[in-house]
């Protein structure tokens, strides 16, 4: 399974700002699916980044589609619309691979 994730430029992870907190880092970042998107989420480990604590991320909607973050068990999840246009519910599509580039900011210490 390949799976891209990109932080903040290409040198690598950098906090954005520290909102007057000394320790809390403001980072984006990017994750690309492929074809095997797995029940339950995709891996989205941020403890590299955020070792005490992950406090919040929010992703930009893509292709029709929002996504939601497992912090339990640190996975990202795609959701849509149910068949009624209702609630949303996890995608059961596979192949996810048109998602490419969808960016993130998470937030934490």
């Amino acid at each position: 399974m390949e799976r891209s994730l990109e932080f903040g430029n290409s040198a690598g992870l950098s906090p954005v700002h520290s909102f007057g907190i000394d320790r809390l880092k403001v980072v984006p970042g990017s994750v690309t699916f492929d074809n095997q998107y797995p029940a339950g989420g995709e891996e989205l480990l941020l403890t590299d980044v955020f070792p005490a604590r992950l406090a919040g991320i929010v992703f930009e909607p893509k292709a029709g589609y929002v996504f939601e973050y497992d912090y339990d068990n640190s996975k990202v999840k795609i959701m849509e619309a149910n068949a009624a246009g209702g609630v949303l519910v996890e995608t059961s599509t596979a192949d996810q691979s048109a998602l490419t580039a969808v960016r993130f900011l998470a937030w934490g210490y």
